[in-house]
């Protein structure tokens, strides 16, 4: 955990560790993750995806939670909430 931290410390992410799923899914039901953590910036979001490939650590990128379920097993690599993120836009 501690590397992991000082790799995305400076974006101002929140990040927790075991966090129960339960708590952020629609369904109200999953297991731990090992990590969560909450993107409120396009930087910080590629930071941690970043960090987690120079780790090699898997991530799954969801919303207000809804629409999926985590497994009573939980997630053993990082989920990356990006429901504070505003401001995203493409241009193509």
């Amino acid at each position: 955990m501690r590397l992991f931290e000082k790799l995305v410390g400076d974006t101002g992410a929140k990040i927790k560790s075991d966090e129960p799923m339960k708590n952020h899914t629609s369904m109200g039901v999953g297991g731990n993750a090992r990590y969560y953590v909450e993107a409120d910036s396009l930087y910080a979001l590629r930071e941690i995806t970043e960090a987690a490939k120079r780790l090699r650590i898997k991530y799954k990128i969801i919303g207000n939670g809804t629409n999926i379920l985590v497994s009573d097993w939980g997630y053993d690599g990082i989920i990356i909430n990006i429901r504070r993120l505003s401001d995203i836009f493409f241009k193509v």
